[in-house]
């Protein structure tokens, strides 16, 4: 990269390709029309890209479709919506437009001039404002008569962080919300957030779609709290579209978020207002419309907003189009019927070619008077479905049928999809093809244009007015079979491909249909002779739950579908897959409870009788990570111990799994040597290229094995490699999109951190973890970070705060998870010891020894033995000194037995630090001998001690406890 002479980034000199008032530059994916970027979808802008390189030629189908779906076989509609898209975008309309014309038969040719130039654009790279995030719908049509609310809005966030655009539905309120975000985007350092909750049918979910939204994975009981936390230091705008069916729940989670994330401010559009006190309404009413006068002048009418909409989206329907004065009068008649409502403008407008603008209102006024009597019931929201029912009046019956029976669908749906649920044996899939094609022209069908293929979706009234039609021309059981039957088929097919895909790729492809899902589970489980279908479409979904990282969803919707009223639906292979997602997503979600154990059990029981190998390595590595975490080392061992027996196709992440199992195990129990053997085996492997590969086994191995040998390494006398360890775990853990790994890694980076006496780093991860857990709503991972900080503030010399403290032990222990407890139990009794309560601390350290001796897990009895002694010589007493230099000779020679230097190293520090003038030459030739035998990590505080004491400076007694006495720098190390 070229630099000025100050240092500075150059400019990027690339190609660009001008035309009509836009420039591509298609090294960067950007269109721009003077200084702003046009949103438009990566497929559109390759078909662009390709045509401008041949202006004037007419470039082929074919070739068309190799530039816009690369190595893939798609159909010929994928390429015609997206050349409709791009006209949409352009400004371009019909047959024969200004910028793209059809060639019938062959293919399309760009005909405006298009200049090829060379130009100096900034550096991305190059210390520029980064790109906020926003993942804002693309807008391809002009917006009319709102520039002042827009305006209005933007300065309402100056005073209150709280908007709710209040109207009718189809005045607009979704487009100024969108241009609103766009133009306070550059205001907010982490972006603007859309959420659109036309789908989220179920109150429960509102935290979720903000959620995902919001591009957060979270293992979470509690969405909301995990939500907020992730909020909290963030400057973010949050669109929620679409509240009035979830309006108390979206109500709720408003006064949550802005109580919890003080910089984030909320834009709400809803029917009606959420009724909270910090809450700025702006009411949105129609379009203004001309006044009723004679002589109105088509100048006159296209003053007024409603009329410019009505005669731009006329002209897209039919390019020759232009208002004359003599239909002036009949436009703005039309546009005051409709109210001045955006979307019914729209709708008429569709048909101005086939009916001409007298028929056009003659229509309108008797069908509407007609629909209004009918619609009553929607109040102020008659106009519009008045409106929708004369448009339905004019669909043929095919394109009605189409209409009512996407319906069904919950959120945006692709071409296929729509012929899966929309086809039948008199509807082929040409006919929805183009039923489909002609309702996305008469406004009723919408485009979403930024995925791999064109998805397409109805607007939450069009779909509300669509499926009460259904029922006038079919069963509308019917329908909900046939779209749930589509929906477990390509719930079956992503799982399949999980095999396969990246997680990213994945999710582009298939995490919309969630919101399908629900709302097929929903209604298979509604009624008992569905409910087959709903247990195995329940099977299929597992892997949307664990990838959306709604564990808790998940979990629950598994043990539903357990539930004994189904027991006749499921057969030996949906009991062992729903039984293994109970437990292993309960296991992560919630922690090692028994219900985790029962049902991971019954999973293994069905894969045994089923004779399933690879499922049986998933429940058992399942089944050992539960041993592991409720201290059961001997369990977790016999559970690696059969994955090796039956993995006899040698899946590598089997292998990984019972390695990193038996020598996380092994360390528990004080078999280093063993325990390195173990973990360095599944270092070795060659990593993972393909999902297949790891994909069951989602908690990476190669991870936690990263970790557990960096406690290894340590204990060992090899502080250095333990650090590099544990980093190469955190950098892994960031990249690896499962919040629980990362929580671990940070417990294991802090444990080295506090070990080494690195406490700047110690307080970093601590922080970070805090941060972590709350946001994805990890209690258990929560406790173990404030366990920590006591040790951190106990090192440090500052006030441990022992009831805190005290109630983070109690939460581990509630939560099953036992692995780590009596550790924390030893930090605590350090807490006492600071408080001057030896007594407690003495009761507390021989629970430890107790806990440690009764698992098996001599690992930590040397230092416990160590703290032991120390608490004596606080009590003070007759047989103090002996008693602690006892204890002392116990845990120097436990730890060599063990290979733990840095165990020996500590007792052997203490031991001097308290022995007489008589034994004191002993112990410091002791201490000079194990001291020598550490190669690396000289500046970490046990050595650093060591040598204090050696050299006659750090002798006393005066801190039992061995605090660090102060912070190594990061940097040191």
């Amino acid at each position: 990269m070229m630099s000025d002479s100050n240092g500075a980034s150059s400019p990027e000199v690339v190609r660009s390709l001008e035309f009509g008032g836009f420039i591509l530059l298609p090294e960067r994916h950007l269109l721009l029309k003077g200084e702003e970027t046009v949103r438009v979808g990566s497929r559109a802008l390759s078909l662009l890209t390709k045509l401008l390189e041949h202006p004037g030629e007419t470039v082929s189908k074919s070739d068309l479709l190799n530039a816009g779906w690369p190595s893939l076989h798609v159909e010929e509609h994928n390429l015609k919506t997206n050349i409709g898209i791009l006209r949409r975008i352009l400004g371009d309309s019909g047959q024969a437009g200004q910028f793209i014309t059809t060639v019938s038969g062959r293919g399309y040719r760009f005909v405006a001039a298009v200049q090829h130039r060379l130009s100096r654009v900034p550096n991305p790279d190059a210390g520029g404002k980064p790109a906020r995030y926003s993942n804002l719908p693309h807008q391809s049509q002009s917006v009319f008569g709102r520039s002042r609310t827009i305006a209005a809005i933007c300065s309402d966030f100056d005073q209150s962080r709280l908007v709710t655009i209040v109207g009718t539905g189809g005045v607009g309120k979704t487009t100024v919300s969108i241009h609103v975000a766009e133009k306070l985007l550059p205001k907010f350092r982490d972006g603007v957030v859309f959420v659109d909750l036309d789908a989220t049918n179920d109150p429960r979910h509102v935290a979720n779609a903000i959620a995902q939204s919001a591009g957060i994975a979270a293992q979470s009981a509690n969405r909301l709290a995990a939500l907020c936390a992730h909020l909290r230091a963030g400057e973010t705008l949050i669109i929620l579209d679409n509240c009035e069916h979830v309006l108390d729940e979206v109500a709720h989670t408003v006064t949550r978020i802005l109580a919890d994330a003080p910089l984030v401010k909320i834009l709400a559009t809803s029917r009606e207002p959420l009724s909270l006190p910090a809450e700025k309404i702006r009411r949105l009413k129609g379009l203004d419309t001309p006044p009723i006068a004679k002589g109105l002048t088509a100048t006159e009418a296209l003053a007024f907003p409603a009329i410019q909409l009505f005669v731009d989206r006329a002209r897209q329907r039919c390019p020759d189009f232009a208002l004359s004065d003599a239909q002036a009068m009949t436009a703005a008649e039309v546009c005051r019927r409709l109210d001045g409502l955006a979307l019914a403008i729209e709708l008429a407008a569709t048909q101005v070619p086939a009916l001409g603008m007298e028929e056009l209102l003659r229509q309108l006024d008797s069908r509407i008077l007609s629909a209004e009597e009918e619609h009553a019931k929607f109040g102020r929201h008659r106009t519009l479905f008045a409106t929708l029912e004369w448009s339905y009046g004019l669909l043929s019956d095919d394109e009605k049928m189409v209409l009512c029976r996407l319906s069904a669908f919950a959120g945006a749906f692709s071409m296929d999809s729509a012929c899966a649920v929309a086809a039948d044996t008199t509807r082929s899939r040409a006919a929805v093809f183009d039923g489909v094609a002609r309702l996305v022209s008469k406004s009723l069908i919408s485009v979403e244009p930024d995925r791999r293929e064109p998805h397409y979706f109805l607007l939450n009234t069009t779909r509300a007015f669509a499926g009460e039609k259904l029922a006038a021309l079919e069963d509308p059981d019917r329908t909900r079979w046939l779209h749930a039957h589509h929906v477990h088929a390509m719930a079956q097919m992503a799982a399949a491909d999980t095999k396969t895909s990246t997680l990213d790729g994945w999710l582009e492809k298939y995490g919309s249909l969630i919101d399908d899902i629900r709302l097929a589970l929903q209604w298979t489980f509604s009624r008992p002779g569905d409910a087959a279908l709903g247990v195995k479409l329940t099977v299929a979904a597992v892997p949307f739950w664990r990838h959306l990282s709604l564990l808790e969803e998940g979990r629950t919707a598994a043990e539903g579908a357990l539930h004994e009223a189904f027991a006749q639906y499921r057969d030996q292979s949906d009991e062992l897959a729903l039984n293994l997602a109970v437990g292993a997503m309960g296991l992560h979600a919630r922690g090692p409870l028994p219900y985790v154990k029962t049902a991971l059990t019954r999973a293994l029981e069905s894969a045994e009788r089923l004779g399933h190998t690879e499922m049986q390595l998933q429940c058992l590595r399942a089944i050992s990570e539960y041993y592991l975490w409720t201290s059961d080392t001997r369990g977790a061992m016999e559970a690696s111990e059969r994955i090796r027996q039956i993995n006899t196709v040698r899946i590598a992440a089997a292998d990984d799994a019972a390695d990193v199992q038996t020598g996380t195990a092994l360390r528990w129990i004080g078999e280093l040597q063993r325990s390195q053997h173990y973990l360095e085996n599944v270092i070795r492997r060659p990593v993972a290229r393909h999902r297949s590969e790891t994909a069951d086994f989602e908690f990476n191995q190669r991870l936690v094995a990263l970790g557990s040998l960096a406690q290894v390494s340590w204990l060992q006398g090899f502080p250095d490699r333990a650090i590099q360890l544990a980093e190469q775990q955190l950098d892994g853990a960031r990249n690896s999109n499962y919040s629980v790994a990362l929580c671990s890694a940070l417990v294991q980076s802090t444990a080295i951190a506090l070990f080494i006496g690195d406490l700047d780093a110690a307080d970093q991860h601590l922080t970070l973890l805090d941060e972590h857990a709350a946001e994805h709503g990890l209690p258990v991972w929560r406790s173990m970070a404030r366990c920590h900080r006591g040790r951190l503030l106990y090192d440090a010399g500052e006030p441990v705060d022992l009831e805190l403290f005290r109630q983070s032990l109690s939460e581990l222990h509630d939560a099953g998870f036992r692995m780590r407890y009596p550790a924390y139990l030893a930090h605590f009794s350090l807490g006492q010891s600071q408080h001057g309560d030896f007594e407690g601390a003495l009761a507390s350290i021989n629970e430890v020894i107790d806990r440690c001796r009764a698992n098996g897990h001599s690992w930590g009895i040397p230092e416990a033995l160590r703290l032991k002694a120390t608490y004596i010589l606080g009590l003070g007493g007759r047989d103090a000194e002996e008693l602690s230099a006892g204890l002392l000779t116990q845990s120097i020679e436990m730890a060599r037995h063990q290979g733990a230097r840095s165990w020996e190293l500590r007792s052997l520090i203490t031991q001097a630090q308290f022995s007489k003038t008589e034994s004191l030459s002993a112990a410091l030739r002791e201490l000079s001998a194990a001291s020598g035998k550490f190669t690396e990590g000289l500046h970490t505080i046990d050595l650093v001690r060591a040598r204090q004491i050696l050299a006659g400076t750090g002798s006393s007694p005066s801190d039992l406890q061995l605090r660090s006495g102060g912070r190594i720098s990061r940097q040191a190390n």
